[in-house]
């Protein structure tokens, strides 16, 4: 039997690696977000349109985009944020105020820009 800790903890082995506590759930659901929004976006307008013209069923469709998209979080891009924001997720290295907010404030704008991008791109 394992107990799981955390929302997220697939994508965040830090404690199992380290020995520390996984990042708080907020941390992860930020992570997630950051690397996920972009994903979707950049499937939606390379993959979707490919399946309409393969003739795939919407259900199908769907979940062929949900596999390549998830199999790209794990493998790819949540190792990637793991390691670009490991000083922000790690509970025992981002002890400070400052270090919490500066990677979160951080988060919230590549967020922003990644959102923007794609809305210049569709729009």
């Amino acid at each position: 039997m394992r107990t799981i800790r955390s929302a997220f903890s697939g994508w965040f082995g830090f404690g199992g690696e380290t020995g520390q506590d996984p990042p708080p759930n907020w941390k992860q659901a930020m992570s997630v977000l950051l690397a996920l929004h972009p994903t979707v976006m950049i499937l939606n307008l390379t993959l979707s349109p490919a399946l309409r013209v393969a003739h795939l069923p919407g259900d199908l469709a769907l979940f062929v985009g949900n596999v390549v998209s998830v199999a790209l979080l794990t493998w790819l891009l949540m190792p990637l944020v793991n390691r670009i924001f490991a000083s922000w997720l790690l509970p025992g290295r981002a002890v400070s105020v400052s270090t919490s907010v500066a990677g979160a404030l951080a988060m919230v704008l590549c967020s922003v820009l990644s959102a923007a991008a794609f809305g210049v791109i569709t729009g």
